[in-house]
């Protein structure tokens, strides 16, 4: 499935790991191709807050350079396709935002 996020910082910003996903981009925002895991739902029987944690590319700094203020507290929406419509797959808050050298992992709650 081609899915993306749109993560609703100033400026908004699009994020992808397939080319296929480009058709499907509002061409008005930045896009970067950084995105290396969607993440799976995750909720637990004990009440908690269904979350996903995205993973993005940092080899070469540039989403430390994107996140330079961590976006805690903003909205974050998984978009994907289904039977050729865009559909809304997940949306939240960022609650938490780790970068290191490799990879930037952000947790989206609902």
């Amino acid at each position: 499935m081609t899915v993306w996020w749109v993560i609703y910082t100033n400026p908004i910003r699009q994020f992808y790991a397939d080319v296929a996903a480009i058709p499907n981009l509002n061409p008005a925002l930045p896009a970067h191709q950084l995105l290396r895991l969607t993440g799976s739902v995750q909720a637990g029987s004990q009440g908690e807050v269904p979350n996903v944690s995205p993973e993005f590319e940092n080899s070469s700094g540039q989403c430390t350079r994107l996140f330079l203020r961590p976006p805690i507290g903003v909205r974050a929406t998984l978009f994907g396709i289904q039977k050729s419509q865009v559909v809304e797959l997940f949306s939240g808050l960022i609650e938490q935002a780790e970068l290191n050298q490799a990879v930037c992992q952000l947790q989206v709650n609902a």
